[in-house]
Order: structure tokens, then sequence, then C-alpha cells
């Protein structure tokens, strides 16, 4: 993760770009997600998803600014021919949220999958054009843009999805985290929930819950093997995250009936045809919650932000 995109020590970039703290809480033992504008689909007076009607723009995402675009466009030149980048669909990007209207609403549009990757995951990399020395995109996009809503943003806004994976009954219940190979764009070689990615331009999807579960489905048959009529998906959250340029990302538990027999010898046939990870791991979801803090490995801010919002829906559905 270092060079290209450094969230190991995102201190300094927290206390002088977004210094309220207590939004970015999660957890039942509250920790710091490094996510803002955190709307949960659980609790008291919560946004619930199957409310929120997708409406889709169809035009294209744009860049605001001709310095960001040269530099993405290098950049995915760069991941492109270290195999780190594949020509594909294009990506779901954000243009505004209106989850305060009536109906609320999540308004959409495609976007090019190569300006995503090109800026959220290469904020770090020290460039010239940024300013001479220590200039990155990460510094630039935080002191140009003030105003950090989705209107202008001057680096790709793409959805982004991901899901922990539990098994087990109340009094023993395990979550699957898994280690992202090392030829992925971003988060490389990192432990990270069970299934992650970024979600394709689509128009099937007419509320956001269903943008949360068709996805995800796609990506746990694609990452763990598992087909949709085996898993239960719940739509726990959306967030922005800090760390990739404060891209919106979507939060989900899965649930299956299958044993961990079967789960195993799924996980283990991914792993073997070369998938995106290169290691996996269950964790003990202890009745104290106490999974964030002591895991045995360590974990990246996505997968410590899903566990935490898993514990408080446990905590709230009292489960």
């Amino acid at each position: 993760m270092m060079g290209m995109l450094d969230c190991t020590n995102l201190a300094d970039i927290l206390a002088r770009y977004y210094p309220d703290q207590q939004p970015r809480l999660v957890g039942l033992r509250p920790f710091d997600s490094e996510y803002f504008e955190i709307t949960r689909f659980f609790g008291d007076q919560h946004l619930k998803p199957e409310a929120v009607q997708v409406v889709l723009f169809d035009d294209e995402w744009r860049h605001k600014d001709y310095l960001v675009e040269q530099f993405a466009f290098g950049i995915a030149g760069k991941l492109r021919a270290e195999g780190r980048l594949h020509d594909g669909p294009r990506t779901m990007a954000i243009c505004a949220e209106q989850f305060e209207d009536e109906p609320p609403k999540l308004i959409v549009c495609p976007a090019h999958y190569e300006d995503f990757a090109g800026t959220c995951f290469a904020l770090d990399l020290p460039d010239d054009r940024f300013g001479a020395g220590v200039g990155s995109l990460r510094e630039y996009y935080n002191r140009k843009q003030e105003d950090k809503s989705y209107p202008g943003h001057l680096v790709c806004p793409g959805l982004g999805i991901c899901g922990v994976l539990m098994i087990g009954q109340p009094e023993f219940r395990q979550v699957l985290v898994v280690r992202r190979a090392e030829h992925l764009a971003s988060l490389e070689s990192s432990w990270g929930p069970s299934a992650a990615g970024s979600v394709d331009w689509r128009s099937d999807c007419k509320t956001l819950a269903k943008l949360a579960v068709a996805p995800l489905a796609d990506e746990i048959g694609e990452e763990l093997g598992l087909n949709p009529d085996e898993v239960r998906i719940t739509p726990l959250a959306m967030a922005r995250e800090i760390c990739r340029g404060d891209k919106p990302q979507l939060f989900c538990l899965i649930r299956t009936e299958l044993s961990l027999e079967d789960i195993t010898e799924r996980l283990a046939g991914r792993l073997e045809s070369g998938g995106e990870f290169d290691r996996w791991r269950w964790l003990h979801l202890s009745d104290e919650f106490g999974l964030v803090q002591d895991t045995g490995v360590e974990l990246n801010h996505e997968a410590r932000m899903n566990i935490g919002l898993l514990e408080e829906y446990l905590a709230w559905r009292r489960e």
C-alpha cells in the first residue's frame, strides 16, 4: 500500500482536513472508522434502503481539473502495464445523495474505471505537478476541494461494495476475512472483508437496497464461489472512505446455510484458480463483540468498518 496509496498513517490528514472525529465512530467499543457521512440502515430513525430511489443520469462522469485528469491517465497506464488494471465495464459513480428528500434519492452516473482507479488508488504517490517536493493528489485534492459534496468532485466518486460472511449460531459465530492478492489495484496484501469490489454501471437496480444486494451477490460468486441462492445479504450502511478519496461505499452482512466444509471447499477452489485472495481466516465473534481489537490479524480499514457495523447491527437486533 505504500507509495501509490498509503492508508497506514492518516492521523495528520484527519487532523487537518477532517477534524470532527465523533461522526466517524463505529462499533460497540467505538473506534475511528476513517469513514464519514455514515448512513446506517438500522437503528432508531434509520434510512430504509428499499425506500431510496436510484436515479440514473446517463452522462458519463468527467474530470473537472486538467492536472488530475492527466495524472489519472498516467496512473491507469502504469496499473495496466503492471497487470493490475484490466479493461472492463464502466463503473457506477455517485452524482448526488438526496436522502432528505421525499422519497429519498441517490443519483448515479457511469464512469470509466480507469478514472476511478487512476485517482482514488494513487492518492499518495508524489508528483511534482501537485507541488514540488512532497506534492500528492491527496494534498492537492484536500487543499482545493473544501466542499466534499459529490457535485464538482475532483476525484472520481466510484461506488464500492463489500460484505462480511457470518456463519454459526449466536453462542458461536465466525466471520470470514481474506488477504487480498498482491496483484489487486488497491489495498493489496492486506486483510479485508469476505468480498469487496466496485459496482459496475447497471440500470436494473431501482432502489438502494437492490443496488447493494445485486452487485455484492456477483462479487460473492466471483470471489468466494457461493451462488446467489445460497446467501442472504443484508445492507448495513453507506459511508464515504477517507483513505481512497472520499469515495462512497456500501457495507453488508452475508449469511449462508452452507456448512463450514462446503464453504472451505469453495474457497479452496477459488484460491487454486488464482482469485482475488491468497489466504483466508475465520474470526470468532464473541458474545462481548471483542472482534475489532483482537483478531489475530491486522485488518484493513474496510474490514474494520464492516465488522464494526456488524457489531452494532447484531446488538440492535439482539441476535
